[in-house]
């Protein structure tokens, strides 16, 4: 038997029919795993780096280093009562992009201008 499921991408918002051949066991099969993976993926605990000692740790730097970044705004963070946090995926992403532009501003430094 055949089943025809539509799919859509939210970030183009396009639909598409796909025609699979399974039997109604296959078929039972497959939509237990997408579900079991998708509430896995949703229920996954999350993880915050704590103060600024753990996003030290975590980034292999010094303390005074890491409260340093911090307040010159490299990294994302929130706070609940005194308890700075930050999320390790946001803190990788946002380093690769303070490493880039560090690396543009070494490649190409500012040409300082006389006025006369």
């Amino acid at each position: 038997m055949s089943y025809i499921c539509s799919i859509t991408n939210n970030e183009k918002g396009m639909k598409k029919d796909i025609k699979l051949n399974l039997d109604l066991r296959e078929l039972n099969q497959v939509i237990e795993e997408e579900v079991n993976k998708a509430v896995f993926e949703e229920c996954a605990p999350v993880y915050f780096l704590k103060g600024t000692g753990e996003l030290a740790e975590f980034l292999g730097i010094s303390k005074s280093k890491a409260q340093e970044l911090k307040n010159e705004g490299v990294f994302s963070c929130f706070q609940i009562d005194r308890i700075v946090l930050f999320d390790p995926d946001i803190v990788t992403k946002e380093l690769e992009d303070y490493n880039q532009k560090e690396k543009n501003i070494k490649k190409y430094p500012r040409i300082k201008t006389v006025d006369n």
